[in-house]
């Protein structure tokens, strides 16, 4: 206020005039009022009197009394304060008063701390009118006012004359003018601002941390710890206590010196946040001195950061992990920095990873991590060793086709590599077998065959060339390659029972029954009785005892099967009663074909036992119970291959009953429901004489004319044809058998094989998977009933459903095929199909019921067991039967190496997982690499459990080093997304827990203008 009050003197030491003319005008009192309001900083009243002054129209005080009520505005923060100022400063550019009001104006916004504001009136107004305590006081506060700006080379200067001279400032001026200098990396001119002030207690605080920071910037570790560490120890009250810390741990850690190092990084970890550098050095730190877990637990923590002290992180943990033998972590850690831009680290991490792969049975990842290796540093001098990992990798993946590739890639290959190749080109032939593709897996078979370095998988290769054939009823083709296994897999018992079991059949088929017979004899002595084949093959031997008309050793071993443990008692008793009958002992005939149709109603013999049993008892003349037996076969069995032949024997029955009407009604049946049947001109004939014993002979003629038309006698062209035809679809043109056929029904829609043909149709639209199609021309051959391939049929339609997720109509037929398969083969697809139809549906109990009946059965295929398995499996895992659904999967993956395999290792880590079990879980799906890496569905969604387990393990490195790999590794976009989704939901868990900072050793500038006056 020194100024208001000088300036108010001078009106009251003027002349006599003046203190004359302030008596005579009223107006110069409000003018001095306002300045004695002033004098008092009561700015309200003194505005209040300028501008009763100003209104008045009194001009001999207008200036002054204008830049009166502009500073009181201001003062008073009025909104116009501002605008007031520049109007005076606009009216009377060249008065002192103008001068004094742009530094007002700076003082007003630098009390407001708007520092821009502030520097553009400072800059504006001339501060040598003001008085000199007030010019030092313009030049502290447009320093500041820059130094708020971050303009430290405008605001150094001032700081520099203020801190040189003596005034209020000096001191606040050398610590500004410290930090500026700090800020520009002139240490010393730092140091000694700072120093200069280290003994004013107000900076006594704050100067301690200040200077250690300087030495530290200055590398001067040991002028830092000499300065800093008696504070500490002191336990003297600074400010950034925790920073002082920091900067000793780091000066010892710059030092080597890390058992100290430690101890500081102790007192403040968790208490201050750190850099990614500290978290670093303080993890180094304590590998160094041994304490392995606590410096995993701390590096941890940074090493998904892209920084270089992540990278370091990173690859310090992979190295700690290998001293700990945690081969799978320790993978993770090197692939996080083969994938960053730190050269020299990346290079020599990649290859450890792509070992560390290989090490672990991951061989896809090896091949991938070597394979890049060997791409980005072809002469690394590790690449020796790269090219022998390489190439056991690719020998050793279940990719067959890729290590296939890769040998047949290769100029010189050694004996091992030929005989891996030997054994990859033979697992691919087993892929192909078991997708049914029987020609390409022959063809790798025979690969297999001209590498023979293992005798093993030699006999393996020509056991299944052997089956492959057998399926395609090339049994001369397959006879030799079963016989090679006998002769030479004397050391695999299992293998050489198989080979006869199969030679057996195929000389069974081929109708070589003497030499079939040694083969079952054989298989049956040697093998166990528990073995899946067993009973079986005794049936099997009893049926070539049967066709060599040996019958007394047929029916014994029949009755061996009936009296054992076995499965096909049913087939051993409708035998029996059939060799019986042979034998003439009706009675025992009787009774065992009786036992299949009282014991064995769902028997695929049921239908036959009754036709057999029908067939001795009109041989033995009781017409009535043979009429008795084939009503039965034809009210319970409709769809029954014998009923045609039931008609016709029925009518026999009825004639020798002398039932004439009866007769005639059935072969009236048969003559118009089944025209093709094989014994049609027999019918016809019975027919007639039957017409003429009931006096209606003439009725004969209409109905074997109506017969003839529509059945007119076949010329032989449309035989041709057909047989045409034929040839297209058995060498898989089915298109052009499609036209063919199409045309042939067009043009013969009454010849004999319509029926044939419409089937042929239909099964080549299912061949091209045109299923309505296909669906359409099966219904017609159903309704029809007049081919033998019915349960064929029934099959096709059945897996059409099914393959359009119509589950509820699948199950009706696959029941139907069930009903009435002519095969073992034929009802285990019904049973596959109903449970696995019942699983969708949700009927689990059905499924175990299936599953367990696929099981139980004797000559079920493998492939049909792992599947029964894998649904056991699911069904009890749907129902919460963890222990159960663990071993149905574990069985699984013992049985097989294909797509089943893969998807029962991946429900082994689910039921873990869903159990809480996070570590065992991930030790299961880190299998799928290594057994299944071909099967990249079940490989992206074992990796995404990895990664949730991984978080709930809060392993959060690792969890977002799987979730990196994934995004960079897999082709499917949806478990890309997937794996961005938790990879962002990560980031929201670790910012809340993360303990670092980007920096946090800088010096923090401190506010000293909140009591500024």
């Amino acid at each position: 206020m020194t100024r208001y009050i000088a300036i108010i003197l001078c009106f009251f030491i003027f002349p006599a005039a003046a203190q004359q003319t302030i008596r005579q005008h009223p107006n110069e009192i409000l003018f001095a009022s306002g300045l004695d309001m002033m004098n008092k900083a009561n700015f309200g009243s003194a505005r209040h009197y300028f501008e009763r002054y100003l209104s008045s129209g009194d001009t001999l005080r207008r200036m002054e009394a204008q830049y009166y009520e502009a500073v009181s505005a201001l003062k008073l923060y009025n909104l116009d304060g501002e605008e007031l100022i520049n109007q005076f400063v606009e009216e009377y550019p060249t008065s002192v008063q103008s001068q004094i009001a742009y530094f007002e104006l700076a003082q007003y916004f630098f009390q407001d701390r708007d520092y821009q504001k502030a520097i553009a009136y400072f800059e504006k107004a001339d501060i040598k009118v003001l008085i000199a305590d007030e010019r030092i006081e313009a030049k502290y506060k447009m320093a500041y006012s820059y130094f708020a700006r971050k303009r430290f080379d405008k605001a150094l200067d001032p700081f520099n004359e203020l801190k040189n001279s003596k005034n209020k400032y000096k001191n606040i001026s050398h610590y500004y003018a410290g930090y500026i200098e700090f800020e520009q990396e002139q240490y010393a001119e730092a140091l000694a601002d700072y120093q200069a002030i280290a003994t004013d207690n107000t900076y006594a605080a704050a100067i301690p941390y200040m200077i250690a920071a300087i030495y530290y910037k200055m590398e001067n570790y040991d002028g830092l710890i000499e300065y800093a560490e008696p504070i500490v120890l002191n336990n003297k009250k600074v400010n950034q206590k925790a920073q002082l810390f920091m900067l000793l741990a780091e000066s010892y850690y710059a030092k080597q010196r890390y058992e100290e190092a430690v101890s500081y990084y102790d007192v403040v970890y968790g208490k201050q946040k750190f850099t990614t550098e500290l978290v670093y050095h303080y993890g180094y730190s304590l590998r160094v001195m041994g304490a392995h877990d606590r410096a995993i637990e701390i590096l941890k923590t940074i090493a998904d950061q892209k920084s270089n002290s992540g990278v370091l992180a990173s690859y310090a943990l992979g190295e700690l992990y290998i001293l700990q033998d945690n081969k799978i972590f320790a993978l993770t850690a090197f692939k996080q920095v083969a994938n960053s831009e730190e050269a020299s680290l990346a290079k020599e991490a990649q290859f450890v990873a792509g070992k560390l792969a290989f090490e672990l049975g991951r061989t896809t990842e090896s091949i991938k991590l070597l394979s890049e290796f060997k791409l980005k540093y072809p002469d690394d001098p590790h690449a020796k060793e790269v090219n022998e990992l390489l190439s056991r990798a690719y020998l050793m993946t279940n990719n067959y086709k890729l290590a296939i590739d890769y040998i047949e890639g290769l100029t010189n290959r050694s004996d091992a590599v030929n005989e891996a190749y030997q054994k990859a080109t033979y697992h691919y032939g087993v892929e192909f077998y078991n997708k049914r593709n029987f020609k390409r897996a022959v063809e790798l078979f025979n690969k297999s065959l001209a590498n023979s370095y293992s005798q093993e998988y030699v006999n393996l290769a020509h056991y299944w060339i052997g089956e492959a054939f057998s399926i395609g009823r090339r049994y001369d083709e397959a006879r030799p390659h079963y016989e090679k296994v006998l002769a030479n897999a004397s050391g695999d018992k299992r293998l050489r029972l198989n080979a006869r079991y199969s030679l057996g059949y195929c000389l069974y088929n081929s109708r070589s029954y003497p030499e079939a017979l040694l083969q079952f004899r054989t298989f049956v002595q040697e093998a166990n009785h528990a073995s899946s084949k067993y009973g079986d093959a005794l049936v099997r031997l009893a049926d070539c005892y049967y066709v060599t008309k040996d019958y007394n050793a047929a029916i014994n071993h029949y009755n061996q099967a009936i009296n054992g443990v076995v499965k096909q008692k049913d087939y051993a008793y409708f035998q029996s009663g059939i060799v019986y009958g042979i034998m003439g002992q009706y009675k025992k005939a009787f009774d065992n074909l009786g036992r299949v149709v009282a014991m064995y109603q769902t028997s695929p013999y049921y239908d036959d036992a009754i036709f057999e049993k029908a067939q001795l008892q009109l041989e033995v003349s009781d017409y009535d119970k043979a009429i008795e037996s084939y009503s039965r076969l034809i009210s319970e069995k409709p769809r029954s291959r014998y009923v045609p032949f039931t008609y016709e024997r029925r009518a026999v029955a009825y004639f020798n009953k002398q039932q004439y009407e009866k007769t005639v009604a059935d072969y009236a049946k048969l003559i118009n429901q089944y025209p093709r049947h094989p014994n049609i001109e027999n019918a016809l004939i019975g027919l007639q004489e039957s017409l003429t014993l009931v006096g209606r002979a003439n009725d004969f003629d209409v109905i074997l004319e109506d017969f003839k038309a529509k059945n007119p006698q076949i010329s032989g062209l449309e035989k041709v044809e057909f047989e045409t035809i034929k040839n297209l679809y058995n060498n898989e043109l089915y298109e052009k058998t499609i036209d063919g056929l199409i045309d042939f029904l067009e043009e013969y829609p009454e010849d004999s094989r319509t029926f044939e043909a419409r089937y042929l149709l239909a099964n080549s639209y299912y061949r091209l998977e045109k299923n309505e199609l296909a669906l359409q021309q099966y219904q017609i051959v159903l309704q029809e009933h007049q081919i033998t391939q019915l349960p064929r049929v029934v099959e096709q339609v059945a897996d059409i459903y099914f393959a359009q997720r119509m589950f509820t109509r699948a199950n009706t037929y696959y029941n139907q095929l069930k009903a009435e398969a002519s095969n073992n083969n034929q009802e285990h697809r019904a049973w596959v199909g109903l449970m696995i139809g019942h699983f969708e549906l949700g009927d689990f109990d059905s499924v175990t019921v299936y599953a367990g009946q696929l099981l139980e059965t004797d000559g079920t295929r493998s492939e049909l067991i792992v599947v029964a398995n894998l649904y056991l499996g699911r069904a009890a895992y749907a129902k919460g039967m963890f222990t159960e659904a663990l071993l149905a999967f574990e069985k699984t993956t013992v049985l097989a190496q294909d797509n089943f395999g893969a998807e029962a290792q991946y429900l082994i880590g689910e039921v873990l997982h869903n159990q809480g079990a996070f570590t065992d879980s991930n030790e299961a799906l880190y299998k799928i690499p290594e057994r299944y890496g071909a099967y990249s569905e079940w490989l992206d969604k074992a990796f995404l459990l990895v990664a949730d387990n991984f978080v709930k393990m809060e392993e959060f490195f690792q969890a977002r080093a799987t979730l990196e790999s994934i995004i960079d590794n897999s082709v499917s976009e949806l478990t890309v997304s997937k794996a961005t989704s938790r990879l962002a939901g990560l980031d929201q868990i670790e910012a809340e827990t993360r303990k670092f900072v980007p920096d946090s050793l800088n010096i923090v500038e401190t506010d000293t203008t909140s009591n500024e006056k």
